[in-house]
């Protein structure tokens, strides 16, 4: 039996990680899958007076531009995932191939890249079986979008109607993806 280095078996294994973020991003990967979203945003959503109004938008250019400190906007959102097929479906739950993108329309909405440190290893996420006909809940903490939820951070400034999009880059257990897109919600933002 023929022994390799552990550098050799290092930089093979740095190689098949490569090859898989790869095809988490690769659309020809994606499959149809019998699943329906619905977002789930509690209304009327009390606006925060130290994160409101013109000074607040300057201090999230400012932080946009200087890699500031500014944390995101804790907003319970849920994305429930109903299966609508006659079999049941295996997703992987969480993890670097799964993400949620979010749009926000609206008075005084403000996205922001928040230049926050993220470790480097590769998240494979949990096996979740979703029945026909059944439904499974991803609840997420605060409004952020892309991978690990940490590539764009989105906040409201004014009171008003938000319009908020979410869709669903998902993983089969398989390793097949699929995307999903929730239909619009209406957010109403008060002022305290």
């Amino acid at each position: 039996m023929k022994e390799h280095s552990p550098c050799r078996l290092a930089a093979a294994l740095a190689s098949c990680l490569i090859v898989g973020m790869v095809c988490a991003e690769d659309p020809t990967n994606e499959v149809a899958v019998p699943l329906e979203a619905e977002l789930i945003v509690e209304s009327p959503q009390t606006l925060e007076p130290q994160r409101s109004g013109a000074a607040f938008r300057e201090q999230l250019a400012a932080n946009d531009a200087n890699k500031g400190g500014i944390t995101p906007l804790n907003v319970r959102i849920i994305l429930r995932l109903t299966n609508r097929g006659t079999e049941p479906l295996q997703i992987l739950r969480g993890g670097d191939a799964t993400q949620l993108n979010l749009t926000l329309e609206g008075p005084g909405v403000v996205s922001i890249s928040p230049h926050a440190a993220v470790t480097r290893e590769y998240r494979t996420g949990k096996p979740e079986l979703i029945p026909a006909g059944g439904s499974r809940d991803l609840v997420f903490s605060f409004l952020g979008s892309g991978r690990r939820a940490m590539e764009t951070w989105h906040y409201w400034t004014e009171p008003g109607q938000i319009t908020l999009s979410a869709t669903y880059a998902g993983q089969l257990l398989d390793r097949r993806h699929f995307r999903i897109s929730a239909p619009p919600v209406k957010v109403e933002v008060v002022a305290p």
